[in-house]
Protein backbone atom coordinates (compact mmCIF):
# COMPACT_ATOMS: atom_id res chain seq x y z
CA UNK A 1 0.00 0.00 0.00
CA UNK A 2 2.92 2.30 0.75
CA UNK A 3 4.77 1.31 -2.37
CA UNK A 4 1.44 2.08 -4.40
CA UNK A 5 1.30 5.41 -2.43
CA UNK A 6 5.00 6.64 -2.93
CA UNK A 7 4.88 5.42 -6.54
CA UNK A 8 1.94 7.42 -7.67
CA UNK A 9 3.54 10.60 -5.90
CA UNK A 10 6.73 9.63 -7.89
CA UNK A 11 4.36 9.71 -11.29
CA UNK A 12 2.24 13.14 -10.54
CA UNK A 13 6.01 14.52 -9.97
CA UNK A 14 7.52 13.19 -13.09
CA UNK A 15 4.97 14.06 -15.10
CA UNK A 16 4.49 17.92 -13.36
CA UNK A 17 7.83 17.98 -14.55
CA UNK A 18 7.78 16.92 -18.01
CA UNK A 19 4.97 19.02 -18.62
CA UNK A 20 6.78 22.34 -17.57
CA UNK A 21 10.11 21.12 -18.91
CA UNK A 22 8.62 20.80 -22.14
CA UNK A 23 7.19 24.47 -22.08
CA UNK A 24 10.22 25.32 -22.14
CA UNK A 25 11.41 27.41 -25.50
CA UNK A 26 14.18 29.63 -25.02
CA UNK A 27 17.70 29.69 -23.32
CA UNK A 28 16.18 32.42 -20.97
CA UNK A 29 13.07 30.52 -20.08
CA UNK A 30 15.45 27.67 -19.39
CA UNK A 31 17.90 29.89 -17.11
CA UNK A 32 14.40 31.16 -15.43
CA UNK A 33 13.33 27.73 -14.52
CA UNK A 34 17.06 26.59 -13.44
CA UNK A 35 17.39 29.58 -11.03
CA UNK A 36 13.80 29.16 -9.40
CA UNK A 37 14.36 25.43 -8.91
CA UNK A 38 18.11 26.14 -7.12
CA UNK A 39 16.22 28.82 -5.29
CA UNK A 40 13.50 25.95 -3.99
CA UNK A 41 16.22 23.48 -3.47
CA UNK A 42 18.44 25.69 -1.23
CA UNK A 43 15.13 26.57 0.76
CA UNK A 44 14.21 23.31 1.30
CA UNK A 45 18.51 21.94 2.65
CA UNK A 46 18.63 25.57 4.39
CA UNK A 47 21.29 26.74 1.66
CA UNK A 48 23.84 23.73 2.19
CA UNK A 49 22.70 23.08 -1.50
CA UNK A 50 24.72 26.40 -2.18
CA UNK A 51 27.95 27.73 -1.78
CA UNK A 52 28.03 30.11 1.43
CA UNK A 53 31.00 33.31 1.15
CA UNK A 54 33.46 31.76 3.05
CA UNK A 55 35.15 34.78 3.83
CA UNK A 56 34.61 35.14 7.18
CA UNK A 57 34.15 31.84 7.77
CA UNK A 58 36.01 30.59 11.24
CA UNK A 59 36.85 26.92 10.36
CA UNK A 60 37.50 26.62 14.34
CA UNK A 61 39.80 23.61 13.26
CA UNK A 62 40.78 21.09 16.00
CA UNK A 63 43.05 18.26 16.21
CA UNK A 64 41.32 15.75 18.42
CA UNK A 65 43.47 12.82 18.61
CA UNK A 66 47.13 11.57 16.37
CA UNK A 67 47.80 8.00 15.73
CA UNK A 68 51.12 7.13 14.73
CA UNK A 69 51.58 3.97 12.53
CA UNK A 70 54.89 2.61 10.56
CA UNK A 71 55.76 5.60 7.91
CA UNK A 72 52.92 8.02 8.39
CA UNK A 73 50.55 9.20 11.40
CA UNK A 74 47.09 9.95 11.17
CA UNK A 75 46.01 13.30 13.19
CA UNK A 76 41.80 12.98 13.64
CA UNK A 77 40.53 16.54 12.84
CA UNK A 78 37.28 18.54 13.68
CA UNK A 79 36.05 21.71 12.01
CA UNK A 80 33.19 23.66 11.32
CA UNK A 81 31.91 23.81 7.76
CA UNK A 82 29.47 26.01 8.30
CA UNK A 83 28.44 27.69 11.68
CA UNK A 84 27.02 25.07 13.82
CA UNK A 85 27.77 22.49 11.41
CA UNK A 86 30.84 19.98 12.42
CA UNK A 87 32.95 17.83 10.07
CA UNK A 88 35.08 14.80 10.98
CA UNK A 89 38.18 13.75 9.34
CA UNK A 90 41.35 12.15 9.24
CA UNK A 91 44.93 14.04 7.57
CA UNK A 92 47.40 11.02 6.60
CA UNK A 93 50.79 12.75 7.00
CA UNK A 94 53.93 10.94 6.03
CA UNK A 95 56.90 11.16 8.47
CA UNK A 96 58.67 14.56 8.36
CA UNK A 97 55.78 16.78 6.45
CA UNK A 98 55.56 19.85 8.01
CA UNK A 99 54.17 21.48 5.03
CA UNK A 100 50.63 21.66 4.37
CA UNK A 101 49.69 18.83 1.47
CA UNK A 102 46.70 18.83 -1.08
CA UNK A 103 44.78 15.64 0.20
CA UNK A 104 41.73 15.67 2.70
CA UNK A 105 39.73 12.13 3.36
CA UNK A 106 35.82 12.94 4.83
CA UNK A 107 34.81 10.07 7.15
Amino acid sequence: MMYSYLNNQIVQAHTSWQTTFDSLNTAGEIAVYQARQRGIINDALGNFAGFPDASGLNLNAQVTGTVYRDGYKIEKVLFQSVQGFYVTGNLYIPPGRNTPANRFREC
